[in-house]
């Protein structure tokens, strides 16, 4: 996968439908700044779909993402530990900005998504995190 501009913006990894519904749940008319980075085909044509430009397709098991668009953020909505740590890894690889990991799962420390590379880890059931993609 690879996306040719030099332009900051975020990037979003969606890497399930569950994760998607989430996200539609909280970003509403998330602005045009957004890349998004899935490993399943379903969230890929369900975003391109609905218009979306910017949509990146990368295998779970990829060491790196080939990518030259510089990333202002990285948020990472967790599906699983062994996604997320899979992904985190091919994000830290591959690009250098701050990764957030977004998870319900409570059980997790903060400490174990920054070992794996993530910078903020956010806890949170509710879908009152919109600030996240304004």
């Amino acid at each position: 996968m690879e996306i040719n501009s030099l332009s900051q913006c975020s990037l979003i990894c969606i890497p399930s439908i569950r994760e998607l519904e989430y996200f539609k749940s909280f970003a509403g008319n998330a602005h045009s700044s957004i890349f998004y980075l899935t490993s399943d085909e379903e969230v890929k044509e369900a975003l391109e779909s609905q218009g979306t430009q910017g949509v990146m397709l990368s295998s779970l098991y990829s060491e790196t993402i080939l990518c030259e668009r510089e990333f202002s953020r990285i948020i990472l909505l967790e599906h699983s530990l062994l996604t997320t740590s899979l992904l985190l890894s091919a994000l830290r690889n591959s690009l250098n900005a701050p990764i957030t990991v977004v998870t319900r799962f409570k059980a997790y420390p903060s400490e174990l998504y920054r070992r794996l590379g993530a910078k903020y880890v956010i806890y949170s059931n509710s879908n009152k995190i919109s600030f996240l993609v304004q």
